[in-house]
């Protein structure tokens, strides 16, 4: 890289001084030109050299301190002038800007032509370019390599440090940790970050968090020790290429062509990644819809090995439900509640999958621990913070408890079903209920349909009959817990009218629905005819 300090070493230009702005002798040259026109500085290019003899301003001391300071905003890299033809004396006055803006002010002997100043630097320039041509063909090589060979991304985080001198991390888009390497930096240099840290901080630089100071050059944004590149494919974001800096010096442009490359590995080797997650969980989905069909149950547990599902440890069903959902967009935002069901198992490390099945997701998750169900409450929060709709339809879920083996793979989709179900009539829509939180209502499931039929119509017989509206009233109401504000705004009607419709029910039942003794005795009559199948008991 050809700074000012080392040109001044080259050439012509070996036979000339800086009289002025010592300070910027570390500015980079990539261009070099010869200008005499008055407007010279609105021609200038960032890290480019400018010559001149200062004909077009000779007579006037402003337009030559506006030179160096229009060089200096210009961001050039240096002015070399040849004073002595038409300026005589170097000017004070572009003396102290120069060494005001740290623009280095070169002075030209009399007696030295531009050609020998202009050539050996160009000769230079073109030879560092071409050496910066061959490093970065040399590492794009050597990464292309290692994804042909394939070698995977430790081997292309290994490269990368080994090359820059520091700890590289390798993530995806939600910032976990796929590999990481300390060839070229120690992990345990009191500077470096714990694995953890440096996730935080790749997180609140690349969100730009306001009171980071994060700096952006070259693709790369940096902040507070750490450097990030974003791996691309196309418009989606796959993940990032982080280094832990624990080393002071800024990175240099071939460093950063070097980051590029391993950026541009590491996002073959993700697409590449992606794809084949894809294509497993494809046809996990479709194992587990055959399953829960019941087209898969001879050979389930040879498909489950084939495809690396371990269903020996705990897990649990949960099953998810957009209430009232039955549009063309219903496909769709099954689509994403299911990949924010994948999602959480993903983040947090649980086994899992999820698919859409039968107007619902269906997520199966858990690990080797006590209480798989808890790891499903996480997947169905997740699940149940989607927003759909524009936040106007509400996601009713239900969970199952622990079960083991894919034999139990129906039975526990059932108990999911069945809280879905009966969740919605107890506690109203959009909340998650838990199969074993439930268990006062299942005990009428060993009871008969007849007995729980006859319960059922004794205890509605008078809405049953002719007063449909009356009757999804009283559930409406039962759900919301027996709050008039509450399940008004879910009729969509004023409290009076409600009040006034509560009345009528009462009428009918010939019991105060506003006593909880009697709101309890109702709320299990809804149950008992949805276990008997009686139409009008359950949430359309």
């Amino acid at each position: 890289m050809l700074t000012v300090r080392r040109a001044l070493q080259i050439g012509g230009l070996a036979k000339a001084h800086c009289v002025a702005g010592e300070k910027g002798l570390d500015r980079v040259i990539k261009y070099v030109d010869i200008m005499e026109v008055p407007d010279a500085a609105g021609w200038i290019r960032p890290n480019e050299i400018l010559i001149t003899c200062a004909y077009s301003i000779k007579d006037d001391p402003t337009a030559q301190v506006d030179l160096v300071r229009s060089l200096s905003r210009c961001n050039a890299s240096a002015l070399a002038l040849k004073p002595c033809r038409f300026l005589g004396p170097m000017p004070q006055a572009m003396i102290d800007a120069a060494d005001e803006e740290g623009l280095p002010l070169i002075e030209i002997p009399a007696g030295l032509s531009y050609i020998e100043i202009t050539h050996p630097l160009l000769s230079e320039i073109l030879n560092d370019q071409v050496q910066e041509l061959q490093y970065e063909a040399d590492v794009h090589r050597k990464m292309t390599r290692l994804v042909l060979d394939q070698k995977g991304l430790e081997s292309v985080a290994s490269t990368l440090s080994g090359i820059l001198g520091t700890g590289v991390y390798i993530m995806d888009d939600g910032f976990q940790v796929l590999a990481k390497s300390f060839a070229g930096g120690r992990a345990d240099d009191p500077s470096s970050h714990a694995d953890q840290s440096v996730t935080a901080l790749a997180r609140s630089i690349v969100t730009r968090a306001p009171d980071q100071g994060f700096l952006e050059k070259n693709g790369v944004v940096s902040g507070r020790g750490i450097s990030c590149s974003p791996i691309s494919s196309g418009a989606n974001r796959l993940g990032y290429v982080v280094m832990d800096m624990v080393r002071k010096d800024p990175l240099t442009p071939l460093e950063t062509r070097a980051i590029e490359q391993a950026t541009i590995a590491s996002g073959l080797e993700m697409a590449k990644i992606n794809a084949i997650r894809e294509t497993q969980a494809r046809l996990r989905s479709d194992f587990f819809a055959r399953v829960l069909s019941g087209q898969e149950e001879a050979q389930a547990v040879t498909m489950a090995k084939i495809l690396g599902i371990n269903m020996e440890c705990l897990f649990s069903v949960v099953v998810a439900s957009i209430d009232g959902a039955q549009d063309p967009q219903a496909k769709e935002q099954y689509q994403r509640l299911a990949a924010a069901a994948r999602e959480e198992c993903r983040s947090r490390g649980f086994q899992g999958n999820a698919l859409e099945f039968h107007g619902s997701v269906v997520a199966i998750c858990g690990e080797s621990a006590e209480k798989a169900d808890w790891n499903a409450v996480s997947v169905a929060r997740a699940i149940g913070g989607v927003v759909v709709d524009g936040d106007r339809r509400t996601i009713s879920i239900g969970v199952s408890g622990s079960h083991k083996g894919v034999s139990s793979l129906v039975p526990a989709y059932a108990q999911a079903r069945k809280a879905l179900d009966l969740g919605r009539i107890i506690y109203g829509r959009g909340r998650v209920s838990l199969y074993r939180e439930l268990s006062p209502y299942l005990l009428l499931d060993n009871v008969s349909k007849q007995t729980l039929s006859d319960y059922w119509r004794v205890q509605m017989g008078p809405l049953i009959r002719g007063n449909p509206k009356l009757l999804e009233t009283l559930r409406v109401f039962l759900e919301c817990g027996g709050e008039i504000k509450k399940a008004s705004k879910r009729l969509y009607v004023h409290r009076n009218t409600l009040d006034y419709r509560l009345e009528r029910i009462g009428d009918l039942l010939g019991s105060n629905v506003r006593d909880p003794e009697v709101q309890f005795r109702l709320r299990l009559a809804l149950v008992a005819g949805v276990f008997a199948g009686e139409s009008g008991a359950g949430v359309d």
